[in-house]
């Protein structure tokens, strides 16, 4: 068949204050698998997965704890170039602070 090819990525929450007692999480994403030739050439997609993940957690007295969670994800074969409407600077940008998020809360 053909290799396998393995990535890592660990989507998570950030800026709980200590007193919250629950959050839970869904985000959704997709991820090419690209080729570029030697010479001359541009980045092509060759497939694409899409793939997401939700979870539940709880504040214990042991510390965050996975309530309930599950992933998804599915692959085929594509020849559509992915667009990016954001960078990683933009969306750290957008953030707010951990004092923004304990005063929301």
């Amino acid at each position: 068949m053909g290799r396998e090819l393995k990535t890592e990525d660990s989507p998570g929450t950030k800026y709980l204050v200590d007193d919250d007692t629950r959050t839970t999480r869904t985000d959704s994403f997709k991820t090419y698998l690209m080729y570029k030739a030697y010479g001359d050439s541009i980045w092509v997609s060759l497939r694409l997965l899409e793939w997401g993940w939700n979870g539940e957690a709880e504040n214990t007295a042991d510390g965050w704890q996975l309530v309930s969670g599950s992933t998804y994800g599915d692959g085929e074969a594509t020849d559509v170039l992915p667009e990016w409407k954001k960078n990683v600077n933009v969306i750290q940008q957008e953030m707010p602070s951990r004092e923004e998020s304990a005063s929301q809360g």
